[in-house]
């Protein structure tokens, strides 16, 4: 085992869907192959779409048009092994779509296409990815405000991740950068004090708020919250939600204006939850502590796609290379929203 190998057991790294800091909408083309022919049939599909995207038959989204009315579909093709996973998220997503949260509804049970691959099938969500304007900030912070309501009324949290020593394993980890090892040194060094203000109050969150799992209508209107796998088992300050949106949809993008999108995002939180204690600092801690983590996951991880997990690796360092000029703009934040 490699130095940058942790010795406990965590999921493997699979080539994301999404590559990137500003992910493009997926593209999809028809598919008649052998598997096509198998989601059509367990499906009751007409038409079968697969996007193009690097993981390896069969797996991966799929677009799917039922026979009868033409009824849209989102497919997700998974290993067997990982179904009870995904079933739970899946459940959490229509709980919280039932309980008026724009999130994803399942249509049906998860359907076996063999023994090694299962299909998940979702209702189509008509959308696009966040065009970082203010009117879809003004969405967010209100539709982030109800999520956090209904993930306190709606779950006990299931195990987590042992994020902590992931994060300490990367300290043997030669790929490193300079400035990556800078953030390391410093979060291990204050570790308890991070852990402290990302820690309460502690609340059931989402914890993978990126732009990939947020889709927008014409309007700026959130049309869907995508992606609950981490909100099954996520505990922490909702500050780490609110870092998720300030970071990656407005100052990890470059975004004209990105204090100021954020401000607005913020505002409309804090109007549909009200005053919420931000520790100074904890914007940029939660960003630097969720980089690391997401470099120990992928220290030496296996993959099925070299390249889409060597693109990960620099996006995540160029993060924690970035961060430190966002930080008087974070706090400036956390004051606004603390005031």
């Amino acid at each position: 085992m490699s130095p940058c190998c942790p010795s406990t057991c965590y999921p493997l790294i699979d080539a994301p869907a999404h590559v990137g800091l500003a992910p493009h909408p997926l593209e999809f083309r028809e598919a008649t192959d052998e598997w096509a022919l198998r989601i059509a049939h367990v499906s009751n599909a007409a038409l079968v779409e697969r996007a193009v995207h690097s993981r390896p038959v069969p797996r991966g989204y799929y677009r799917i048009t039922r026979a009868h009315g033409g009824l849209r579909l989102i497919g997700k093709v998974v290993w067997s092994h990982d179904a009870p996973r995904i079933a739970a998220a899946q459940r959490l997503s229509d709980a919280a779509a039932a309980a008026g949260i724009p999130a994803q509804h399942s249509a049906g049970p998860p359907r076996a296409i063999d023994e090694e691959y299962t299909l998940f099938l979702g209702h189509w969500i008509e959308g696009g990815f966040s065009a970082a304007i203010g009117t879809e900030m003004d969405s967010l912070g209100a539709t982030v405000a109800r999520l956090h309501r209904f993930l306190r009324d709606a779950r006990s949290p299931g195990a987590s991740t042992n994020e902590i020593a992931l994060i300490e394993a990367l300290s043997g980890c030669p790929r490193l950068a300079a400035t990556s090892r800078e953030a390391l040194d410093d979060v291990l060094r204050r570790c308890d004090e991070v852990r402290a203000n990302l820690g309460s109050p502690s609340q059931p969150i989402h914890n993978d708020l990126h732009v990939a799992n947020v889709l927008f209508d014409a309007q700026g209107r959130v049309a869907g919250v995508l992606d609950f796998e981490e909100a099954v088992h996520s505990t922490g300050s909702p500050v780490i939600d609110l870092s998720w949106v300030v970071e990656r949809f407005c100052f990890a993008r470059g975004a004209t204006q990105a204090e100021t999108l954020a401000a607005r995002f913020l505002a409309a939180y804090r109007a549909g939850a009200g005053r919420l204690a931000v520790p100074r600092g904890a914007f940029f801690d939660a960003i630097r502590w969720r980089s690391l983590f997401a470099l120990g996951l992928l220290a030496d991880a296996p993959s099925d796609d070299i390249d889409a997990a060597r693109a990960e690796w620099g996006k995540f360092e160029w993060i924690l290379a970035a961060s430190p000029a966002w930080r008087p703009g974070l706090e400036r934040l956390e004051s606004a929203l603390a005031d």
